[in-house]
């Protein structure tokens, strides 16, 4: 439930993600709030931020650096696949549209389905955030289907070169009364409805020096589902830490980490992406993908 303060000083709401951290955000207007069958959905307006986006008292996205969540999430899978000249993609969470905004920036990826669980959510986010979506919903590849992602993946056929899961809360699959066991369904279920050294990439909580169990935990199971994952992070001031990603497959020859010096502009000249993207370029990529010893080390180990 969105946590909202009023005081002297104005509405403040109070983001709830973290049970030992509060971010306050003093809020402008309060634009539509809206509670669905499944959701509830606040968006705001907040001085430095635009318009932002909260489900179920979790902050989601603002107009201001939603890119740079995007981006990262988006993109160091698709410059693994530069050269083929036809693939695909699924996305599970289709939300505000952003994450299908980036994507269909390639024109070799050829089909995009989205599934999202809450089509009135998805509507009316549609109405209130066009620059997230940028109408890209409708791009004749991308097919959007009203249904829970684990439905999905169970009742679909289709294999993809690329599955992406933005799934609001990435540990919430609710598929079996043990958690670690619930989790390795839906990710053996994500690997089944992959091509042959198919490509997944899930953003996986907060990423610091102190906060790296939830990250851990997701790469160890990942781990025994996949052959390889990659741990990425980046800052998002809106909220206000590092947000993290991982990218998993059973594709040898990938490795997200060591990008030739020459490499990351050769794509992006290829892929015709100059000037479309806000946040990653070759400083910023590295920068994803280098973390510290000491972050390093935390994934290592087993135990805290």
């Amino acid at each position: 439930m969105a946590k909202v303060l009023k005081r002297k000083d104005g509405i403040w709401f109070i983001d709830g993600y973290d049970p030992d951290m509060k971010i306050m955000f003093r809020v402008d207007k309060v634009v539509k709030y809206k509670k669905t069958p499944l959701q509830e959905i606040l968006i705001v307006e907040i001085k430095g931020f635009g318009k932002c986006l909260i489900i179920d008292g979790i902050t989601q996205s603002s107009e201001a650096d939603e890119f740079i969540y995007h981006e990262c999430l988006i993109h160091p899978a698709l410059f693994q696949r530069s050269n083929n000249e036809s693939i695909s993609a699924l996305v599970l969470g289709y939300g505000e549209g952003a994450t299908v905004r980036e994507l269909v920036k390639y024109k070799n990826l050829k089909r995009i389905v989205a599934i999202d669980i809450d089509e009135k959510a998805v509507m009316l986010l549609r109405k209130h955030f066009p620059s997230m979506h940028l109408n890209t919903y409708e791009d004749p590849r991308v097919k959007i289907y009203f249904i829970s992602a684990i439905d999905y993946l169970r009742q679909s056929q289709e294999k993809f070169d690329f599955i992406f899961s933005d799934i609001s809360d990435p540990g919430c699959f609710n598929l079996a009364s043990d958690k670690n066991k619930s989790e390795i369904t839906f990710y053996k279920l994500i690997k089944k409805a992959l091509n042959r050294n198919g490509i997944f990439v899930s953003h996986a909580y907060f990423l610091n020096e102190l906060s790296f169990c939830e990250h851990r935990k997701m790469l160890f199971t990942l781990n025994k589902v996949f052959r390889k994952s990659f741990s990425s992070r980046v800052f998002v001031p809106f909220f206000g830490n590092y947000w993290s990603f991982i990218l998993s497959t059973d594709d040898d020859s990938i490795n997200p980490c060591n990008f030739p010096e020459n490499k990351f502009q050769k794509i992006i000249e290829n892929m015709e992406l100059t000037g479309k993207l806000k946040y990653l370029n070759r400083d910023s990529y590295n920068a994803l993908f280098g973390l510290p010893n000491i972050l390093k080390e935390k994934l290592r180990q087993r135990n805290p």
